[in-house]
């Protein structure tokens, strides 16, 4: 009940440095609940237990912006919008962060599941990069779509999830932070030109990764809507525009990430390896 009573202070929701530090005793609190318990699962323990810890807390934020855009609407929509935004990242980059520094001190067996979700993907693996380094690549436009439909398929699961439990679909972030911190940890202790490697994979992952938040906070707050403004309503027609132009912006970070991955990023990694 802290994080709650914090975030109710419009000071407190605005201190991303607080939030972002909130992530990070999560995940850690996360952590040591899911290795005493679930000693053989922790990998998969924590992401369940984590965002059972942050359900609560991101409700207070989903209620605050609910309110602002039943009342205004897609009036001066990025300034209504940039609080939430920067919540969600500074809450995504200290989870991230945490899996971070507990991954640079355990075994790989830690991200078990994340590792495997990787290679179930076709990313970074030993054989894939082997794979990879000895075909000549030739991207085409149909990759790209092929690409674009599967993480579409994500940004709509997460939108779903969201109205469904309100709080926004915070699996699916703690999930991708767990799995790009992961990736990172694979690279540094498996792969050469780590550095190199992981700056190349930001260049698509960014976008990629805000297009899932963008969907998820779309979600929450229209789970928000239904449950609080009158079907029909002014207020609810305004959330209902809100959450349109923001899945039309996930789409479109989502639909860059993949042009990206396919003829940038990958080029790159070609050069590199």
């Amino acid at each position: 009940m802290v994080f709650e009573q914090f975030l109710a202070s419009d000071s407190v929701k605005k201190n991303f440095l607080f939030i972002f530090l909130l992530g990070i005793f999560y995940v850690f609190v996360g952590y040591f609940v899911s290795a005493y318990f679930f000693e053989e699962q922790v990998s998969v323990a924590m992401l369940f237990t984590i965002t059972l810890l942050l359900v609560p807390s991101i409700s207070i934020i989903l209620n605050i912006e609910e309110k602002i855009e039943s009342k205004a609407g897609v009036k001066h929509f990025f300034h209504n919008h940039k609080d939430i935004f920067k919540i969600y990242f500074s809450l995504f980059k200290g989870i991230f962060v945490a899996f971070l520094i507990l991954g640079a001190y355990s075994q790989l067996s830690m991200f078990d599941y994340q590792l495997d979700f990787l290679q179930s993907r076709g990313d970074l693996t030993g054989e894939i990069i082997n794979e990879f380094s000895a075909n000549e690549y030739n991207p085409t436009v149909n990759n790209a779509i092929a690409l674009i439909s599967q993480n579409l398929l994500v940004v709509i699961i997460a939108f779903i999830l969201s109205i469904f439990y309100g709080a926004g679909a915070l699996f699916l972030i703690v999930l991708n932070a767990s799995v790009f911190a992961s990736f990172i940890i694979y690279v540094i202790k498996e792969a050469g030109n780590a550095l190199q490697l992981i700056s190349i994979f930001l260049i698509h992952l960014i976008p990629e990764l805000a297009g899932f938040l963008v969907a998820a906070i779309a979600g929450g707050v229209v789970s928000r809507a239904i449950v609080r403004e009158e079907f029909g309503s002014q207020g609810f027609r305004n959330v209902m525009k809100d959450a349109l132009v923001l899945l039309a912006i996930s789409a479109v970070l989502i639909i860059i990430a993949a042009f990206l991955e396919i003829f940038v990023s990958a080029n790159l990694v070609k050069l590199v390896i």
